[in-house]
């Protein structure tokens, strides 16, 4: 009565060269997933994970600096697994999508049956411009199309986007995660759950717009087509920013993403972040939620303590009225031509 004990077997076909350097990782892998039926928690166990290498520079001083991260700088025979793809990273049973911009993978060591990467063909992971991130959302979109065609009880998208060790994320070279699962994620079932509640509670009304119009009477949303992008007023991390839009493939969804980004980025030196992209089973609206996970020479100290473990609230520094304005200019910069600051007026 108090958990639910799945098994999922994951496949890839990973290249000689890279079956070679990784002999610890298998074709067939076995994961296994516990939820607790009645607070929604849930694990994920994969042995082969003990066993994933860190694409990260090891040596020198300063690992603060992204720089010093960089496992092509300073060591004349190291190499990057994601540069060079097509030797040193698996392909999933059904293939590989590649733009470009970016091309897909099946992660080594996996969190699900279909469960792969979005890499980008451009090593740092701070350096992409606006296509970078069109390309991602296109080909993770016709991914999670493939993914459940080859099993159509894969119906719950799932793409998160790590960026650096601080985030979670365990190569220096920039990529996304893509997951089709059977189930939604805890977080995302209860989003899901939580929009059915509030329209049932308010005649009707969608929470997505509702959130954006509020976000609006503030002075905090950024309009870009049908997409907005605002700060959170109640983020989960430090200067969360959320994104709004119609679809994954949505343009303004793209440039939301990308402005959100940019200005965590450009504007507020953050140097690690986490994205996620909230998907309903069957298409429909999205939502971006994009948090700051640390910046160049910024505090030691975790960002994430018994508070928000526990108790469900977070401890957060950057105020979202300051962040507003930096997202409006950033809009504005992105189309220059049209009004898609402060939607105030």
């Amino acid at each position: 009565r108090v958990w639910r004990v799945e098994r999922e077997a994951g496949l890839c076909r990973p290249p000689p060269a890279l079956r070679a350097a990784y002999p610890s990782a298998t074709d067939l892998q076995s994961i296994l997933r516990i939820t607790d039926r009645a607070t929604g928690q849930q694990v994920v166990h994969n042995g082969c994970r003990n066993l994933k290498p860190r694409g990260f520079n090891g040596h020198g001083q300063g690992m603060d600096s992204v720089a010093h991260l960089d496992p092509l700088v300073g060591e004349p025979s190291s190499r990057c697994d994601f540069c060079e793809w097509q030797d040193y990273t698996a392909a999933d049973t059904f293939g590989r999508v590649e733009t470009e911009r970016v091309v897909t993978a099946s992660n080594l060591f996996k969190l699900g049956e279909k469960h792969g990467l979005c890499i980008f063909k451009r090593h740092h992971p701070l350096q992409f411009d606006l296509e970078d991130v069109q390309h991602l959302l296109r080909a993770s979109t016709e991914w999670f199309r493939l993914a459940s065609d080859e099993n159509t009880s894969l119906t719950c998208p799932f793409l998160l986007w790590n960026c650096l060790p601080r985030a979670g994320a365990s190569q220096f070279h920039g990529h996304a995660q893509l997951f089709a699962l059977q189930e939604h994620l805890p977080n995302c079932e209860r989003l899901w759950r939580s929009k059915r509640q509030y329209a049932e509670q308010h005649e009707g009304k969608d929470y997505y717009e509702d959130l954006a119009e509020g976000a609006d009477s503030l002075g905090l949303a950024s309009a870009l087509g049908t997409a907005v992008a605002l700060p959170s007023l109640t983020p989960v991390q430090d200067a969360e920013m959320v994104c709004l839009g119609s679809s994954l493939d949505d343009e303004g969804f793209a440039m939301a993403m990308y402005a959100t980004l940019r200005t965590l980025i450009d504007d507020l030196g953050v140097t690690a972040f986490g994205a996620g992209v909230f998907l309903e089973r069957n298409g429909g609206p999205v939502m971006a939620r994009i948090v700051s996970r640390g910046r160049e020479g910024g505090a030691i100290a975790s960002d994430f303590g018994s508070m928000e473990v526990f108790g469900g609230a977070s401890v957060v520094k950057t105020d979202p009225f300051v962040l507003a304005p930096l997202l409006a200019a950033k809009v504005v910069g992105i189309l220059p031509h049209s009004h898609s600051a402060h939607r105030s007026d």
